[in-house]
């Protein structure tokens, strides 16, 4: 079985749109609610390797599904590796990890935690 996702014909951008390196990504919703997010570096995770892959929506958020699948790409996608805009330093970079409260199992949470990939905005 092949473990990726491929695009319908004609849903694929044009090569020359897609980026060869890291996307650079901004971190908008962080910097305008400061007191929402909380300074965190994800532990370096062991051997990291892609399961699923889907290409449709790489295609559609303009990345190359085969950069993600390289060890640069799988250290993005783990949180390894900050995205960086141009020309930024890499110390500069701010990953953090939100927590925010709601019901879940029908029950109040008071805190739930950062499970989610928050990658930011292009």
């Amino acid at each position: 079985m092949d473990s990726t996702s491929r695009p319908a014909s004609g849903s694929t951008p044009p090569e020359d749109h897609r980026p060869a390196s890291a996307p650079h990504l901004a971190s908008v919703f962080a910097d305008a609610f400061p007191e929402l997010a909380v300074p965190w570096q994800a532990a370096e995770p062991i051997c990291p390797s892609d399961v699923f892959l889907d290409e449709q929506l790489a295609a559609e958020l303009g990345l190359d599904p085969a950069w993600l699948r390289s060890q640069e790409g799988l250290r993005l996608l783990t949180g390894e590796r900050p995205a960086l805009g141009p020309g930024q330093d890499p110390a500069a970079a701010r990953p953090v990890a939100q927590a925010y409260a709601g019901h879940q199992f029908g029950h109040y949470s008071p805190v739930l935690g950062d499970g989610r990939a928050l990658l930011g905005r292009r």
